[in-house]
């Protein structure tokens, strides 16, 4: 073994192992969808499981290991991305208004695949409420109904409303933590 190999307690070796073979083609795929070279997206996938492997010791106060792998995953894009720009050099670039443009492109195509996954992240959460909460944030944040509207169409309390909604808003804000 090197002398640079820091020696890691075999309990975390076992969950980075379940963890890895569970997200690893996950993790790929989505990244995928913004880098095409072979070997950047290896690289960057390798990148996101070494943030993983770095923060084992914290892995228990994780809720949501989906969630978390995609936020890492996101970051670690938009370094890359970063960074890939800084590399460039200006003879490279077409001109400013063409690197503005694809820039802009590019931003709005990741937003929406953000959006889309974050959509897809918080529809599933919603599915997993119980009945009446998930029948607030409906009418509540896809509908546009007031705290007022949804009480009366339900036939319980505006109180009653806020707290399902507060929990709802509460269940979510942890799912993206």
């Amino acid at each position: 073994m090197s002398s640079h190999h820091q020696q890691i307690p075999k309990p975390y070796e076992d969950d980075f192992d379940a963890i890895f073979k569970q997200y690893y083609q996950k993790v790929k795929q989505f990244i995928e969808k913004f880098v095409s070279n072979r070997l950047d997206l290896d690289e960057i996938v390798q990148s996101v499981f070494i943030k993983v492997w770095n923060n084992m010791d914290s892995m228990a106060a994780i809720h949501d290991i989906n969630s978390y792998l995609f936020v890492i995953s996101r970051n670690t894009l938009r370094d890359y991305f970063r960074t890939q720009n800084r590399q460039k050099t200006k003879t490279e670039r077409l001109s400013d208004n063409h690197e503005h443009t694809y820039g802009n492109t590019f931003d709005e195509a990741y937003e929406n695949i953000i959006a889309r996954e974050l959509k897809s992240l918080v529809n599933t959460t919603v599915s997993k409420m119980p009945p009446k909460r998930r029948m607030v944030y409906t009418l509540s944040r896809e509908e546009g109904k007031t705290s007022d509207e949804i009480a009366r169409e339900m036939g319980i309390s505006k109180r009653t409303v806020e707290k399902h909604l507060q929990m709802a808003l509460s269940q979510i804000k942890r799912l993206l933590n």
